[in-house]
């Protein structure tokens, strides 16, 4: 990875990941977007790669946690494909499989040295330095591009089918504060079960 962004709480059990891959071009990306990508799909595998922890209390409180997380409501149109425009390279899956991998990784990694938190999330992320354009059919059937600062697309070319978000490098320092507050979010949700599981810490 190109980046990786941690915020921890102070005990360490609520571990949540910011995971970037970074790529420079002179051509836009599109994403090929629709009103019914997350149509009967489970909100939880969109949301993020977590630890098997969280998805076993999740199951008992999602409400909760979409009512207070937007990131997890998945609010707006939702991509199902990125492409990069004017290119026969299919970088985008390229790096979108990348992220995924890594994401699914540090969930998954309980070596002793390495070991993530036991509500553990990491959420991929794609950061580009050109523009990112919007396609979709508009009520009259009609290709329409809208120019965004980010955007998220389900990527369903690797077993964890998450949502990935792609950002335009100038959005970066606004989407890193609403980062923290995701972060900050999961980690206070979580308070009364980390002090349950750590009660002497």
């Amino acid at each position: 990875m190109d980046v990786e962004a941690i915020s921890r709480s102070r005990v360490g059990a609520v571990d949540v990941r910011f995971l970037v891959e970074c790529k420079s071009s002179d051509k836009p990306w599109v994403l090929l977007c629709s009103a019914h990508t997350l149509d009967g799909y489970n909100r939880l595998f969109a949301f993020s790669a977590m630890s098997t922890k969280f998805r076993e209390l999740v199951s008992k409180r999602s409400s909760e946690f979409v009512d207070k997380l937007s990131w997890f409501r998945k609010d707006g149109v939702i991509a199902y494909a990125l492409r990069q425009a004017f290119s026969e390279k299919d970088s985008a899956y390229s790096a979108a499989i990348n992220v995924t991998k890594a994401c699914q990784h540090r969930v998954t990694d309980i070596t002793p040295y390495k070991r993530c938190g036991e509500f553990c999330f990491a959420f991929p992320l794609i950061v580009v330095d050109t523009p990112i354009f919007r396609c979709i059919l508009n009520d009259k059937a009609e290709i329409e591009l809208q120019q965004a600062d980010e955007a998220e697309f389900l990527f369903s070319g690797h077993e964890l089918g998450t949502c990935i978000r792609v950002i335009n490098i100038d959005s970066l320092r606004p989407f890193a504060l609403f980062a923290k507050g995701v972060a900050e979010q999961l980690q206070d949700g979580l308070k009364a079960e980390e002090q349950r599981l750590h009660p002497f810490k």
